[in-house]
């Protein structure tokens, strides 16, 4: 991004020539990492289910176990992740 000083206002541009006013561009950037957090979260819990519906194939033994604990591990960042979320952002509908 650069600054570009046009008198006492301030815009910026990026590298593709998009300009933005300050207010514009906080509010840009704001929507765009809630959106991607979001995101992150929906991946996490979708890859625990898999890991869950595979421990639950594998039934027993030390692959299932593994199966299960990165699954767990998994949804404890993305409660980790929602709960920052929901303190910062209002939840998508």
């Amino acid at each position: 991004m650069w600054v570009i000083a046009d008198g006492r206002v301030r815009r910026f541009r990026c590298h593709t020539g998009h300009a933005f006013g300050l207010e514009s561009l906080l509010s840009s950037q704001s929507t765009q990492i809630e959106q991607a957090l979001w995101a992150a979260i929906k991946g996490l819990e979708q890859r625990s289910q898999m890991l869950i519906n595979l421990a639950h194939e594998s039934r027993f033994g030390l692959r299932a176990a593994r199966y299960q604990e990165e699954a767990s591990r998994l949804l404890t960042h993305a409660q980790t992740l929602r709960e920052v979320l929901l303190n910062s952002f209002e939840e998508p509908r």
